[in-house]
């Protein structure tokens, strides 16, 4: 009977043990619980965020004090044809939204009319009054402004797709601002030449 008490005991110690050695490789092999049940916070957080950022950056107005100019900006993809699209209002600027925002690295390009017919006033009536050194200020939606200084000034013929105007391998932000110029030709009902002033982030 002493015997058969021992190992009882015995039996009974080592499944203890085994019992014991299980549950701590189970609980060892369960994966931490970093994530809460409502997962949903974590998820959509971020997104928010993404969203906000992207609506706060986007350029509302210009402002060029030196031809006077302080207007709205619109947003213009591509015509039909490839070319960059212009302002429905002739006395707003648009910005082309294949570009950098203002501020961003790269060349951000801001279009906008000039001689309207009827001679009525339009945004880049004056642009071509532009000298090397006059400031521009681009305000976005949450009254951030970000300044931009001209470098010069080029009228390319109406046919020149210059890359440069476009692409920047500098790693600094600039705008460019395009208008028409040149002689209006009533066949093909534009102007000859395209003006395009070149600005950097200051």
């Amino acid at each position: 009977m002493v015997l058969n008490r021992s190992l009882y005991t015995w039996l009974a110690s080592v499944i203890g043990i085994i019992i014991i050695l299980y549950g701590v490789a189970y609980v060892l092999h369960q994966p931490l619980a970093l994530v809460p049940q409502n997962s949903t916070e974590l998820v959509t957080a971020p997104l928010v965020q993404v969203s906000l950022a992207a609506v706060v950056s986007i350029s509302s107005s210009i402002s060029i004090p030196s031809i006077g100019l302080n207007t709205q900006i619109e947003e213009v993809g591509l015509t039909s044809s490839g070319a960059v699209d212009v302002p429905k209002n002739p006395v707003d600027v648009a910005w082309y939204d294949k570009s950098p925002i203002p501020g961003e690295v790269g060349n951000s390009i801001i279009d906008g009319h000039y001689g309207w017919k009827n001679n009525l006033p339009v945004a880049f009536d004056h642009l071509s009054s532009l000298q090397k050194g006059d400031m521009i200020y681009v305000k976005n939606d949450v009254g951030s402004t970000t300044v931009f200084m001209v470098t010069k000034s080029v009228l390319y013929d109406e046919n020149n797709n210059d890359p440069s105007i476009f692409i920047s391998a500098d790693g600094k932000a600039h705008l460019n601002l395009i208008t028409c110029g040149g002689i209006w030709n009533k066949v093909k009902k534009s102007y000859s030449d395209r003006l395009v002033v070149f600005t950097d982030l200051q």
